[in-house]
């Protein structure tokens, strides 16, 4: 069986949107919600560090979720490209919701004033570990496909 990775943003260009930001939107809201809640509930217990050191599985919740609110939406799964600027767009909409809720709950709060380089290394480091994870689900697919189970 021969597997080929897509590799043409075409696919995830013509479904680009106004759609796709608020429903990336909206999942960053539900990340910070379940975050902020998990963090409330949880604040006062022992098991307070276990939680705050689940929430990065939560995160990958979201980015599950967020692939298939795209194929239910679009009716067709997101190729390799797509998935990536995908996740892109749901980190940066998460920052987005994250700096809006400290401006909103502490006045004083100011953005952060990162020197130039390291914004750009961050971001370089983000955009490759998305790749990483989205080269995984990737890999995943193909042996899913080999054993002839299709799920996404």
């Amino acid at each position: 069986m021969k597997y080929k990775l897509q590799l043409n943003p075409k696919l995830f260009l013509k479904n680009f949107g106004l759609n796709l930001i608020l429903t990336n939107i909206s999942l960053a809201l539900l990340f910070l919600l379940f975050r902020e809640t998990l963090i409330l509930v949880f604040s006062t217990s022992l098991i307070y560090k276990i939680v705050q050191e689940n929430l990065k599985f939560i995160g990958i919740l979201i980015v599950i979720i967020n692939h298939l609110i795209y194929r239910k939406e679009y009716r067709e799964s997101n190729n390799y490209i797509g998935r990536c600027l995908n996740d892109s767009i749901l980190i940066l909409s998460f920052l987005f919701v994250i700096q809006l809720f400290n401006l909103y709950n502490d006045p004083s709060y100011s953005v952060p004033n990162l020197p130039f380089w390291s914004v750009i290394f961050l971001t370089i480091l983000i955009f490759l570990l998305i790749i990483i994870f989205e080269t995984l689900v990737a890999f995943l697919k193909y042996v899913l496909k080999l054993v002839k189970i299709d799920i996404l």
